[in-house]
């Protein structure tokens, strides 16, 4: 149990890592993104993270840290809403909210995701049988 809930964070915070890389732009393409915009350096951001496990699961402890993080590392510029619960719909609604852009980061099982892509399966593999 133990083996299986340090895999489930490594994945999670791999997942976060790549999320938070692919918010950076290099300083060439942000000027040429926004021409006009150089002097904006007050901007904020805010996200919204939501799940389908209860407010007291480590998913959304998880969640609870990484927004903590968020924050602190862009010195406040960067703040997250988190909806723990399904409070934003199951898996299946919060999954097309991520491809509309109306959700910015979702926590999602490896069983919903496989019944969207055989290829994804591999995720859940690593269960599959005893090491």
């Amino acid at each position: 149990m133990t083996r299986k809930r340090g895999m489930y964070f490594f994945i999670m915070t791999i997942v976060a890592a790549l999320f938070l890389s692919a918010c950076g732009k290099d300083s060439d393409e942000a000027k040429a993104d926004n021409p006009g915009k150089e002097g904006e350096a007050g901007q904020t951001y805010n996200f919204k993270l939501a799940h389908i496990a209860p407010p007291d699961h480590i998913w959304n402890e998880t969640a609870q840290k990484f927004a903590e993080e968020l924050e602190e590392r862009s010195d406040g510029r960067m703040k997250m809403e988190l909806y723990p619960g399904g409070q934003l719909g199951g898996e299946p609604d919060m999954v097309q909210q991520l491809e509309t852009g109306s959700l910015d980061f979702g926590f999602i099982t490896t069983a919903f995701l496989t019944s969207r892509s055989v290829a994804k399966i591999f995720f859940a593999i690593s269960e599959s049988f005893a090491s």
